[in-house]
């Protein structure tokens, strides 16, 4: 006869891994009730703690957060142009009014100015501009040496060094206006990068800009992952007994569970499932207990009775005792 053992019939992967299967359903049936049961609680309570409207408003989001809908730097171009265009509306020297101030701050004098020139040694010289020679000039009817005169007053009489003097004036106020147009594009920007950028998805962190939906997600889940650690002991303590669980040296245990033998994998998968019932042992019948023994009566008293009887007329004849 063929054997049904399964061990004999299967493959020795097989029958391990049909053998694990059964064990786990068999052990873990309990723990997965338990555990959707705790999971549907858990959900439950942080669903009703945490709002995500109300979290995206903490962190100055809008809700829905809004997807990325352009490139970064398709972003920060419009962001630029937002800035120019207003700094632009603003009032700001032009270059021909920085030419103007350049003359005004250093005129250049002509024979037949009237002239007001100031000399090194505090002496001002009003009159008539005569001559303006290499070494000297003529004002009204006297003569002066240019080295008496002031590095300012000598610019307002010499073409070369007054021409120096206007290019530096209108580059450094060139250079100026720039610095503070900059300024004053950066200041807008700052005011409208987070309206531009976070119309088109983005939010500032960590110095930067990142796409926002993913990092309010991330923040969301890490509050939610927090609460239900803190939610969790407590929501076990008040369910893991409605199932049947007991506490047992630190842990829950269901009464059914399997033995420490059973949950290290300790059993035997080639024991036969269906082993010969051991032979019945044949018991000794044990004999009843002997009654004890009547007490004897003594010869005393059974010839009192018996002479009381004679008396009577009740006995004629009484057999000898034994």
């Amino acid at each position: 006869m063929q054997s049904l053992h399964p061990c004999r019939n299967t493959p020795l992967a097989l029958v391990t891994l049909l053998a694990a299967q059964l064990f786990v359903q068999a052990s873990t049936a309990p723990n997965a009730q338990i555990d959707r049961a705790i999971r549907e609680a858990l959900d439950e309570l942080v669903n009703a703690r945490i709002d995500p409207r109300a979290l995206a408003a903490s962190i100055e989001l809008p809700y829905p957060v809004p997807a990325v809908t352009a490139p970064l730097g398709e972003v920060e171009a419009k962001l630029k142009a937002a800035a120019q265009k207003k700094v632009n509306t603003t009032q700001s020297a032009t270059t021909a009014e920085i030419e103007r101030d350049a003359i005004e701050r250093y005129p250049l004098y002509k024979t037949g100015d009237t002239v007001a020139l100031t000399l090194r040694r505090g002496f001002v010289v009003k009159g008539t501009l005569r001559t303006v020679a290499p070494s000297y000039i003529i004002v009204g009817s006297r003569r002066y040496a240019k080295v008496d005169l002031t590095d300012e007053t000598r610019c307002a009489l010499d073409a070369s060094i007054n021409q120096a003097k206007r290019e530096r004036y209108i580059r450094n106020k060139m250079l100026l206006r720039e610095d503070r147009r900059q300024e004053a594009e950066r200041l807008a920007a700052s005011g409208l990068a987070s309206k531009i950028y976070l119309a088109h998805g983005y939010m500032r962190y960590k110095d930067s800009w990142r796409p926002a939906r993913p990092l309010f997600n991330r923040y969301l889940a890490a509050k939610r992952k927090r609460l239900r650690s803190e939610l969790r002991q407590k929501v076990e303590n008040e369910l893991y007994p409605q199932f049947g669980y007991r506490r047992q040296s630190g842990r829950w245990v269901y009464p059914t569970q399997p033995t420490a033998r059973e949950q290290t994998g300790a059993f035997d998968i080639f024991a036969d499932p269906d082993p010969d019932p051991p032979p019945a042992v044949e018991k000794e019948q044990e004999a009843e207990p002997e009654a004890p023994p009547a007490p004897a009566k003594t010869p005393r008293a059974r010839d009192t009775v018996l002479d009381a009887l004679k008396k009577q007329g009740a006995v004629e004849h009484v057999p000898p005792a034994e």
